[in-house]
């Protein structure tokens, strides 16, 4: 037999199952994977006899069979962030707000308040009664891409000594950008997923087939690093019930050249 050397590349991509039919609804490229590895694990029954005074075994039984997912992302979009955080990626629709209401608690000078919003423009900050407008550079500082207000020490924001806090009126526009919301699932998500690989040592191709990944909580989400941040999927293979010939875990096809 002639030998059948392997050396990996390809692309993998994911795709929601339909519930009823477990068919794949059509598959978006997760982005770079640099690795990417698979474990089948079996769980068995040993029978040791009792006669020979050796206790030899004499029987095995699988009594269970599943399997296991691992792969490193490193593009890491709020969709693939949402799988590994059993969340839900969303874009979020520029709009205009006529008040927010902005608590300012005890200074001293140099604390950020947040806005509900970032990447704003527009901005106009008024006390709560909207009888003083607060001038800009001068009652306190923006920074518009984070949406975070500063105020000024010496400015016109000041808060009176037995007071906790007063409450700004804030009124801006703010421009579209994309969110993600993490844990707002009760289980963790499943996908279908399918690796096309590249053998590099003669140019064949591999297509593996995973009916039913149920992901794990991503780890090594790195958000301050030195190189390209990446993170660490895995998951299970489950048994797809509704594969009605061969595995029901996955298959893999090799193709020439």
């Amino acid at each position: 037999m002639q030998n059948y050397y392997y050396s990996g590349q390809g692309s993998l991509y994911a795709a929601e199952r339909d519930p009823t039919t477990g068919k794949a609804k059509g598959f978006v490229r997760v982005g770079n994977v640099p690795e990417l590895t698979m474990d089948i694990e079996v769980t068995k029954f040993e029978h040791k006899e009792s006669e020979s005074g050796n206790r030899l075994v004499d029987l095995t039984l699988t009594k269970e069979k599943k399997g296991k997912f691992k792969f490193k992302l490193e593009s890491l979009t709020l969709e693939n962030l949402a799988m590994g955080l059993y969340g839900e990626a969303a874009t979020v629709a520029g709009a205009t707000v006529a008040v927010e209401n902005v608590d300012i608690f005890t200074l001293p000078a140099g604390k950020r308040f947040a806005l509900a919003h970032p990447d704003v423009t527009g901005v106009v900050v008024e006390n709560a009664a909207e009888t003083v407008t607060y001038v800009l550079n001068t009652d306190y500082s923006l920074d518009a891409k984070n949406g975070m207000i500063t105020p000024i020490a010496g400015g016109a924001i000041a808060i009176a000594a037995a007071a906790s806090d007063i409450v700004l009126h804030v009124a801006y526009t703010y421009a579209a950008y994309t969110n993600m919301e993490a844990f707002t699932s009760a289980v963790s998500p499943q996908r279908w997923l399918r690796f096309e690989g590249l053998n590099t040592v003669d140019g064949t191709r591999v297509i593996i087939d995973m009916y039913k990944a149920q992901f794990d909580p991503l780890t090594n989400y790195g958000l301050i690093v030195e190189d390209i941040a990446s993170i660490d999927m895995s998951g299970d293979l489950l048994a797809d019930s509704l594969v009605l010939s061969g595995s029901q875990f996955f298959r893999q096809r090799n193709i020439g050249a």
